[in-house]
């Protein structure tokens, strides 16, 4: 999900209409970064303190947003499932009207849903299910 590289585009070369989707949707965010890789634009910016990212198609829908948290802002089931482990960067990702969690263990990223139960990324909605 959202992986893959990205180039850096000026937000004058993102399409109209994911400008004004954005502007919708996180109105007042100033500084956002954009970036484009095979018909996904993806913004990383900064709002209510916290690191968030998000993705869009062409057609001008979010794909995928991702909020950054802590440990304890994560179910408590995704917390024991990650109890005793290296865990860094644990993120907040919604897919459409899905939640799911993820985070950096021992360098890997690893996804979980709400129950803490471990998912593959290829489980997950991915870029061509829109």
């Amino acid at each position: 999900m959202g992986q893959g590289t990205y180039s850096s585009v000026e937000m004058n070369t993102v399409p109209q209409n994911i400008q004004s989707s954005f502007g919708t949707d996180y109105s007042g965010v100033q500084d956002a970064r954009w970036e484009y890789n095979n018909d996904v634009y993806r913004s990383s910016f900064m709002q209510d303190g916290k690191n968030k990212a998000v993705l869009y198609g062409r057609d001008g829908r979010i794909i995928e947003a991702r909020t950054g948290t802590t440990m304890n802002g994560l179910p408590s089931a995704v917390q024991s499932a990650l109890t005793g482990k290296n865990v860094t960067s644990p993120y907040e990702i919604k897919v459409g009207d899905n939640t799911y969690y993820s985070a950096q263990v021992d360098g890997k990223e690893m996804y979980y849903d709400a129950n803490g139960k471990a998912l593959e990324m290829q489980a997950l909605p991915n870029e061509q299910d829109r």
